[in-house]
């Protein structure tokens, strides 16, 4: 019966955990109704429209982390034993790969910085969240991250 519940538990926490992810992914579909944001949309945004949009990605990925935080610590609190999975991890990694760090969290610089990505020919058609990675990679030091990004996803374009 104890084991019964556990495993209820453990499906409950991978589902929500899924849920989570989904909700990552979703972030800038729902911002942007009809198609992605990419170097096209947002060329054509107004400075008042950028600084909105930046700020609700982050608030939508600030809040996934928070739900993830909550679900973990829960099952910590009901399970002496409990280890976080791995790929919790791992979600945690990519929702931090997308935040800024605070030398680097100024609004306006993030603007002029996905201004300045975009305004390579060759990354127009690249994601918001991808582009944003490859900044914020860039701007944290970790060159050889940001480049590799940034080819993966010229080739994802080119391979369409």
């Amino acid at each position: 019966m104890k084991g019964e519940i556990t495993v209820l538990k453990l499906r409950k926490v991978n589902i929500f955990l899924i849920i989570c992810m989904l909700f990552l992914n979703a972030v800038t579909v729902f911002a942007e109704k009809s198609r992605d944001v990419n170097g096209h949309v947002w060329k054509k945004m107004k400075y008042d429209n950028k600084c909105y949009y930046l700020t609700g990605y982050f608030a939508g990925l600030q809040k996934t982390e928070e739900i993830i935080n909550i679900e973990v610590e829960s099952e910590r609190r009901q399970k002496f034993a409990f280890t976080e999975p791995f790929y919790v991890y791992q979600i945690r990694n990519k929702i931090r790969s997308y935040f800024p760090d605070k030398r680097n969290s100024d609004l306006d610089m993030m603007i002029k910085l996905l201004n300045a990505f975009y305004s390579d020919k060759y990354n127009l058609n690249i994601k918001f969240d991808a582009a944003l990675r490859i900044i914020l990679a860039r701007q944290k030091g970790d060159i050889e991250k940001s480049d590799f990004w940034l080819r993966e996803a010229r080739k994802s374009i080119l391979m369409k």
